[in-house]
């Protein structure tokens, strides 16, 4: 079993691993994508010790609530509670580490099917006004995006300036802060299954 210390060093080492590169980084949004419900330390320590998870819940989960077993041998993630008076370790497990019974559930995973994007086009259509249609779904999804984000860009910077504390953000230029949170879009893009969204910082390249 993992100890509590090697944890918080492992969070704290990949915290910077994954901020030395754009490609580090993307990389670990790639994890957090798929784990949209886990927050930020959580989806970080998943992303150090199983960067291929897809759906990941604690053993219990697995075991009462989708009827799938833990097969023989599967070494937990350790992830770090600090709800009580003294931080401790818990564990989850990917879908990978599970084995199908004949009652066996499939957890939602993050998608939106092919089968699905003309009927979400028509109503993104009609919610946001738009003139133009066009038929890459996931340009549509960005133009969405990029839209709203103008509109409430500069007042949540406001904002934002004057909490970043001693995060990284502190002293960065305001481009750069802008940035980071055009990787939510990423996190939205890539874990629904649209694609593959590249130029975190530049000009963004969509493929299909």
């Amino acid at each position: 079993m993992a100890k509590l210390h090697n944890i918080e060093e492992l969070a704290e080492q990949t915290a910077a691993d994954i901020s030395s590169s754009p490609s580090a980084w993307t990389s670990y949004l790639d994890t957090a994508a798929q784990l949209y419900r886990y927050p930020f330390s959580d989806s970080l320590l998943i992303h150090a010790q199983r960067p291929g998870a897809i759906a990941c819940a604690s053993m219990q989960v697995w075991n009462k609530k989708m009827n799938r077993w833990i097969k023989k041998g599967s070494k937990g993630i350790a992830l770090i509670d600090d709800t009580g008076p003294a931080n401790r370790l818990w564990y989850v497990f990917d879908i990978a580490d599970t084995r199908v019974l004949s009652r066996s559930r499939m957890p939602f995973l993050w998608q939106i099917p092919e089968r699905h994007r003309d009927e979400i086009r028509k109503d993104l259509i009609d919610t946001y006004g738009l003139k133009e249609k066009t038929n890459q779904f996931h340009e549509m999804l960005f133009n969405i995006a990029s839209s709203l984000t103008a509109i409430e860009m500069e007042s949540a910077m406001d904002g934002i300036e004057n909490h970043v504390g001693d995060s990284p953000l502190r002293n960065q230029e305001k481009s750069n802060v802008r940035d980071t949170f055009r990787h939510l879009y990423y996190r939205i893009h890539n874990g629904a299954g649209l694609g593959t969204f590249r130029g975190i910082g530049k000009q963004p390249v969509l493929t299909a």
